[in-house]
């Protein structure tokens, strides 16, 4: 949503990967703010070993890192919400939970950054790749459920 531009962002999507992850692994980023070529994102990555690890992002650096409980495995709906907040600095904080579950009162992860260009408002978007080791192609990632709206900070 590249003509949607915020400071204040709260992005809730339900994804799927509908492949098992291979090699290194997929990987399902959530943007909140996109200014130019870099964003403030969350991204999930999605391991062979079903294992996943939510990281609040800016740009391709991992601000934070924490496993989500449990295994993921092909096909399984997740919901995810960011929340990217603020300037000088920004905070960005993410929940991750089973779809059909009752979401966490608590945020998973949470980091902040002041990196300069970022800290004016953005837009928001949705990407997925899969590492250079995968051994499995094509990966059908599955986007449902989009809200995007102001956060109250």
């Amino acid at each position: 949503l590249a003509a949607v531009a915020s400071s204040d962002t709260s992005v809730e999507v339900t994804v799927a990967s509908g492949t098992a992850a291979t090699g290194g692994g997929t990987f399902l980023v959530v943007v909140g703010r996109r200014v130019g070529t870099a964003d403030y994102a969350v991204r999930l990555k999605l391991l062979a070993t079903g294992a996943v690890t939510v990281q609040p992002m800016v740009g391709s650096t991992a601000l934070a890192s924490a496993p989500l409980p449990g295994t993921y495995t092909a096909g399984q709906r997740l919901r995810v919400r960011l929340e990217v907040t603020g300037t000088s600095p920004t905070t960005l904080r993410a929940r991750v939970w089973p779809d059909g579950t009752t979401e966490p009162t608590a945020w998973l992860v949470s980091a902040t950054d002041a990196t300069p260009a970022m800290q004016v408002p953005g837009a928001m978007g949705l990407t997925s790749y899969v590492s250079s080791a995968a051994t499995t192609a094509p990966v059908t990632i599955t986007w449902d459920d989009l809200r995007v709206r102001a956060s109250a900070g």
